[in-house]
């Protein structure tokens, strides 16, 4: 008999462990999460094919001359997605990430809500749902920035960066991990792809948060790019060059997102909050809904 709680709380991790996994499997063999990461790997080889593009031309313009100080910037790590430069193509590439970063395993999230089949799961239950979201929006974003970065490394050379450059490539040593970037530059920019697919796990788990307030996982899609899109032309308006606020363009750069990091660790926090929140709120209305369904009833009586 003293071994039964030890039995019961070992069931229930057992119980947490083989939900969590289930949960994690729907939110990656979905469609939608499939269609999200092909449409995203089709934008990033788009983009990588008008890098090296740009690419040859500099090259060009910079054979003009036996030797050119600007050779050294005639680098991968000023032609990638993550350099910062942004074009007409760019630009798009930035507005449709959210909604693809959105899309992953939401649909499934609403419409179990929508047909109660896990409104009695609990608040554990809902954490892991956000979660998986969490992974598969997360995923969608670093499949984009990793087939980039390689696409680009196949034609680009990876020229170590000059620290005597570094208003051009946008980092400085001031910035945080701005030293690693000149030394240790593509753990550099695998920090950076971590960073922002954190971001686009976030993404994800506010449009779920959307999509749970209104059921409707159009909303769940197109509510957290709305609102981007918003605070990215308010941001353009408002500040100037130095002050950079919107998400968009902090982690359109790596260099903008590490000399602003704490503006950036402060948005993260508030849409962890916001999905959170949003999580309890929902947990506290599934567990007070019966009593006043019975209330209802009795008073009826």
């Amino acid at each position: 008999m003293d071994d039964l709680p030890f039995q019961l709380l070992l069931l229930r991790k057992e119980y947490d462990m083989n939900s969590f996994l289930i949960d994690t499997k729907k939110a990656f063999c979905n469609k939608l999460f499939l269609l999200s990461c092909a449409v995203s790997i089709a934008l990033s080889v788009v983009c990588a094919v008008f890098s090296v593009k740009g690419y040859g031309e500099f090259r060009e313009f910079l054979t003009v001359t036996e030797y050119n100080p600007l050779n050294p910037l005639n680098s991968l790590y000023t032609f990638w997605f993550g350099s910062g430069v942004r074009t007409k193509l760019v630009n798009a590439v930035l507005f449709t990430l959210p909604l693809l970063a959105a899309m992953p395993y939401s649909w499934s999230v609403i419409h179990e809500r929508k047909s109660n089949i896990a409104a009695d799961g609990g608040i554990s239950d809902l954490i892991r749902k956000i979660l998986g979201v969490f992974l598969s929006s997360g995923t969608v974003i670093a499949a984009f920035l990793l087939v980039n970065l390689l696409a680009n490394a196949l034609f680009i050379p990876a020229i170590a960066p000059d620290s005597a450059y570094d208003i051009y490539y946008g980092v400085f040593f001031s910035d945080l991990f701005g030293d690693l970037f000149y030394s240790a530059p593509w753990l550099y920019m695998l920090i950076f792809i971590f960073a922002c697919s954190a971001f686009g796990g976030l993404i994800g788990c506010c449009g779920c948060a959307f999509g749970i307030i209104t059921k409707s996982r159009i909303a769940a899609v197109v509510t957290p790019a709305i609102i981007l899109a918003a605070v990215e032309l308010l941001s353009n308006k408002l500040t100037d060059n130095d002050k950079v606020f919107s998400p968009i363009s902090l982690f359109a750069s790596a260099g903008e997102l590490f000399s602003n990091f704490s503006v950036a660790a402060v948005e993260a926090a508030f849409m962890l909050a916001f999905s959170l929140i949003i999580v309890f709120m929902c947990n506290v209305n599934n567990v007070h809904a019966p009593a006043r369904k019975g209330a209802l009833e009795t008073v009826g009586d």
